[in-house]
């Protein structure tokens, strides 16, 4: 009876982050996603993991951040430029800016993708749960807990 509860909370809990996982704001180029790796921009166009650089302090940290994918237009992954002393870390949600696609003209600089804050800390339930809400991901859930959904919401007749 009490795995029961825990598994449709941990059902309802993952279905209302992948809800909140993708508000957009009025223009309609923000997204959460989840923190995968830190980059340490070295020089131009060159990166570097930040477990791998001893000193990061006057340089721009750079994250690559992975969506959940609703459409096949949705990118998977973007790298995205972090604010300074945020204590982002890896595995944190994250709400990011998306650049616009532009092309490229000589003289200007393109826009880049930006963090723009920390939603959720990586030891979080909301942090834990990103991603779960695909069919594919839930039905391993219910396979590991020896269940099915249609148990899960039948075998509760008997409450204590």
């Amino acid at each position: 009876m009490r795995i029961d509860r825990i598994v449709m909370g941990l059902l309802f809990a993952s279905i209302a982050a992948a809800a909140s996982a993708r508000q957009n704001d009025a223009d309609g180029n923000t997204v959460t996603g989840r923190i995968e790796t830190i980059y340490v921009r070295e020089s131009h166009r060159f990166f570097i993991e930040r477990k791998l650089v001893r000193r990061t302090e006057g340089k721009e940290l750079w994250a690559e951040v992975r969506f959940e994918r609703l459409s096949q237009d949705d990118p998977v992954s973007e790298l995205a430029l972090l604010p300074a002393n945020t204590g982002i870390e890896r595995e944190d949600l994250v709400e990011t800016r998306l650049a616009e696609p532009v092309p490229l003209i000589r003289g200007t600089l393109p826009e880049v993708s930006r963090v723009i804050k920390l939603v959720a800390k990586h030891d979080t339930l909301q942090a834990m749960l990103f991603g779960l809400s695909s069919p594919r991901r839930m039905q391993g859930l219910f396979a590991q807990a020896g269940m099915c959904p249609t148990n899960v919401a039948y075998s509760n007749s008997n409450p204590q």
